[in-house]
């Protein structure tokens, strides 16, 4: 039985205009052992016919035997896997990998070789024979021709396979390189069928044991000088077969095969992927300089913009807290007072209630009392009712005007136990009696207060944001009513009055900066909607002489604490009650609804989720459109620019495949390359964001938390795996032929 037999074999080439026959009505038989030289002129079929016993070429008419097996029913995959287990090709183009050395060429012809050690030292020795040895450290593309030629040869005798096919082998090489290369050639046709094609067959005569001579697609010729006994040769087991013990007889130490070696296992992956990385440094560095660039522009846009990683749902203007167990109760224009509150609270079995608890659903801005002017300085987070948190340093407070913070490692220079904190409206100054570190963004910052504290701030905020007021001279008044001053006429009727809070103060005092030493002028205090709030008559408030907040733009304010909330605290439009969990807090709700109240559970929204949805495309579009539009800009740009520089190395992987690697094993170094770009792009990028983390100002990198740099870099990471993908089927889902032929022109 022939090791290989053609039966009839035509192979014809079709266009849109005509058709070519390449070889026609071919019956050849082969054996292991021969040395096969197959000349004819230029067009004459010689290359068509060894394509086609490479499986380069498929056949259109006739039958190609294989160890006794038809191939006619072959699929694209099992061609590949023929061509890669059975043959080994010296093209005439050469097709070396120019990006790798000599050894690395040769090495990759013998990745079967477990052992790394005894794959480099059966590289260096074939290189040896072929004259390569001082040339094992140089890249391919710095080689000669005749170099180019000896390495692809080295190569395909490293591989080791049953059959050998040569288009022109000795046509880049001087007559002193060229016999060497056919002794050698000639050597290993012992055990293997060598096919060489060639146009000088005066030199390759002495070397070969037949001669095939075609014209015009056909055999006319076909010469036997030396009879093969292909029965004397013992084929080794698939199973066990590696590295084949019959490359130089007696010269290279012989490797026992072992069981299992022809599988490619993860390390050959990432080795693999390694030397391609290491391959091309400055396509490797493109690569990085794009991905650090795309990484930090992405992560600086995104930081820049606030509520990426706000943990607070907008309904009805108002960022609802999803807190376990709470319930908001809204009491419409009768409002709640401190005795209704405890009631209801009391009524549905409620842990506790929280008084004006809308600033709990509010971010609070501060800064330290010797930074008021300093904006860089300034922070801003949510107000938590301290209760049993656990802090790195320091304790929670006990007082009103007490403050635990809760910020990220970035202020930890800027903000100390003992320092005095003051919103950043200045209503309230704390002092700072404990502090909790994190790592993360500015959303996730936290002010721990107690609820008196709570309230003053939440009552301020609902008052005093929009009120008004107007100086009246009470000499010149007649039943309260008199001429108007406004404090800045040249800008406003009306201005703003600060509001502040004191704990200092005792009693029931007020100050102000417009009450007149002599008693003679007196302030009313309207809200928005120019309803009389306050009036402040000279002989009922004292002179106003605070340190930090004086000033001769603006009425000024200054409650004690007893003053505030004598005035304020009595009343509250909502609040909210905290049950165990949210089980029974559903059942309260049930009993509240029945009850005639407005009760909405933080943690479940159901019965609003449309406007919730609404709300939050709305809010996600309007402040996050700059990062979305710079996050794709940015990622069609890293895309497209990978694309062209990853099609770089397609002949590399082209020529990866006619070799003894298999191609999962290629596919993955594809994916192990463009993660170590990745790795090492992030650790640059990583770099520049603590420098900046760390900066004094906290340069936009405190506006980003970590969960959203874990998405960002995910997501980052994917786009690249899918990108290995994509260039991986495009490159494997094509022929080999044709691939050669495309990455050569």
């Amino acid at each position: 039985m022939a090791y290989i037999k053609l039966k009839d074999i035509s192979k014809i080439y079709a266009n849109e205009n005509n058709s070519v026959v390449g070889i026609r009505k071919i019956n050849l038989s082969f054996e292991k052992g021969e040395f096969v030289v197959i000349t004819g002129k230029s067009g004459s079929g010689k290359t068509t016919l060894l394509n086609v016993i490479g499986g380069l070429d498929e056949f259109d008419e006739g039958e190609l035997y294989f160890e006794g097996n038809p191939t006619s029913h072959f699929t694209k995959s099992e061609w590949e896997s023929y061509s890669s287990k059975n043959i080994s090709f010296i093209f005439q183009n050469y097709n070396i990998l120019e990006s790798f050395t000599v050894l690395e060429n040769i090495e990759f012809a013998l990745t079967t070789i477990k052992d790394t050690r005894i794959r480099k030292e059966r590289a260096k020795e074939i290189a040896k024979r072929v004259g390569l040895f001082d040339r094992l450290n140089i890249k391919g593309s710095k080689l000669s021709g005749g170099e180019k030629q000896r390495t692809v040869i080295a190569r395909a005798i490293a591989k080791d396979s049953p059959i050998i096919l040569a288009d022109e082998p000795t046509g880049n090489l001087d007559s002193k390189n060229a016999q060497s290369i056919l002794r050698l050639l000639k050597e290993i046709s012992e055990d293997k069928l060598v096919i060489v094609v060639t146009h000088n067959y005066e030199d390759i005569r002495e070397y070969a044991t037949r001669h095939i001579r075609i014209f015009d697609g056909q055999i006319c010729n076909d010469n036997t000088f030396i009879e093969v006994d292909a029965s004397n040769y013992k084929e080794p087991k698939d199973d066990y077969r590696c590295e084949r013990e019959f490359v130089f007889k007696n010269r290279i130490p012989k490797i026992k095969c072992e069981k299992g070696q022809k599988k490619y296992d993860i390390r050959d992956s990432v080795l693999l992927g390694i030397k391609r990385f290491l391959s091309r440094p400055r396509q490797n560095f493109v690569i990085i300089l794009i991905l650090f660039v795309a990484l930090t522009g992405i992560l600086l846009t995104i930081s820049s913009v606030d509520g990426f990683n706000a943990p607070a749902i907008n309904l009805y203007g108002a960022n609802i807290n999803p807190i376990e167990g709470r319930v908001l109760i809204g009491g419409g224009d009768e409002g709640f007072s401190h005795e209704k509150a405890q009631m209801l609270a009391d009524k549905y079995g409620a842990k506790k209630y929280l008084f004006n608890d809308y600033v709990l659903d509010h971010r609070v801005s501060m800064v330290r009392e010797d930074s008021v002017n300093s904006i860089g300085y300034g922070i801003s987070g949510y107000l938590k009712i301290c209760d049993n948190q656990r802090l790195k340093k320091g304790r929670l407070p006990q007082s009103p005007d007490e403050i635990a913070l809760k910020i990220p490692y970035t202020y930890a220079k800027e903000y100390k136990i003992g320092d005095k904190i003051i919103f950043f409206n200045r209503s309230l100054a704390c002092t700072i009696v404990g502090i909790d570190y994190y790592v993360g963004g500015r959303n996730q910052i936290e002010f721990y207060v107690q609820e008196k504290t709570f309230e003053i701030y939440s009552q301020y905020t609902r008052y005093f944001e929009r009120i008004s007021y107007v100086v009246w001279d009470n000499e010149e008044a007649a039943d309260d009513e008199g001429i108007l001053y406004p404090v800045n006429p040249d800008v406003a009727d009306y201005n703003y009055v600060r509001v502040y809070i004191d704990f200092s103060y005792e009693g029931k005092v007020i100050k102000t900066n417009y009450i007149k030493a002599d008693g003679t002028y007196g302030v009313n205090i309207y809200d928005h909607q120019d309803n009389l709030i306050l009036r402040l008559y000279p002989e009922y408030a004292q002179k106003l002489d605070y340190p930090y907040y004086y000033s001769d733009k603006e009425t000024i304010l200054i409650f004690s604490q007893e003053a505030f909330e004598e005035i304020y605290l009595s009343q509250s439009g909502q609040i909210s009650l905290f049950f165990e969990d949210d089980d029974s807090a559903q059942n309260a709700i049930s009993k509240m609804t029945e009850d005639g109240y407005l009760a909405l559970l933080s943690t479940k929204l159901g019965a609003y989720q449309n406007i919730i949805i609404k709300d939050l495309i709305a809010k996600f579009l309007i402040s996050s459109a700059i990062s979305i539009a710079v996050t794709l800009l940015l990622s069609l740009v890293v895309i497209f620019t990978l694309i062209k520089i990853l099609s770089i190395s397609k002949k590399d992987v082209v020529i990866f495949r006619t070799m003894a690697i298999k191609n999962n094993v290629v596919r993955l170094s594809t994916y192990i390359q463009l993660i170590m770009d990745f790795i090492i792009a992030l650790l640059l990028s990583a770099i520049v964001i603590v420098v900046l983390y760390f900066a004094p100002t906290g340069w936009a990198i405190p506006f980003l938390g970590v969960r959203a740099v874990a998405i960002l870099l995910l997501c980052v990471l994917v786009l690249l795996l899918i990108l290995a993908y994509t260039y991986n089927k495009t490159i494997f889902k094509e022929k080999i032929k044709k691939g050669l032929r495309r990455v050569n022109k």
